[in-house]
């Protein structure tokens, strides 16, 4: 639960100090909803690429995010990864943060929404995303890897 650490690094500043503080979002960082929707991500790695799918048995990248943040935080997502991506607002990758919305190009790389995933952890120097990969189901990735840099399309917040 690397995430976790983050998060709460993240949003340290903006919770109260009270012993609730885990329940109370004084700052609108969304600390609990971010947190719910990545452990349900985590809890699913491993599980394997299903066109179509989404539900435990199997993923595609779509149904990924939809499962998780219909079943975590109860938000409706579609199952098509062009329209999660017009989801929310757009937010620059200095400003991204776990639980915003990833988008690639498909892979004929043309600039139309093929692929999205969930943003799992931001450090200095890289944003790792969790995603159901057609060749090896849900793990985490970087942005900035060799494959995936060259189809980013850009990073949307849904929670605000």
């Amino acid at each position: 639960m690397k995430y976790i650490f983050y998060i709460i690094l993240f949003a340290s500043a903006g919770l109260n100090a009270q012993t609730d503080s885990l329940k109370t979002d004084t700052q609108n960082t969304n600390i609990v909803e971010i947190s719910k929707i990545l452990g349900l991500a985590e809890s699913h790695m491993g599980t394997p690429y299903r066109y179509g799918g989404c539900e435990p048995g199997g993923f595609d990248c779509s149904g990924f995010v939809k499962y998780c943040f219909e079943n975590s935080i109860d938000i409706s997502v579609p199952h098509i990864s062009g329209e999660i991506a017009n989801m929310g607002v757009p937010v620059s990758r200095a400003e991204t943060r776990p639980g915003d919305i990833v988008a690639f190009a498909g892979r004929s790389v043309n600039g139309h929404v093929g692929h999205v995933g969930i943003v799992y952890e931001v450090t200095n120097d890289a944003v790792y995303f969790i995603h159901s990969s057609t060749s090896h189901g849900v793990r985490i990735d970087r942005v900035k890897s060799n494959y995936w840099e060259r189809r980013f399309l850009g990073i949307r917040r849904i929670l605000e």
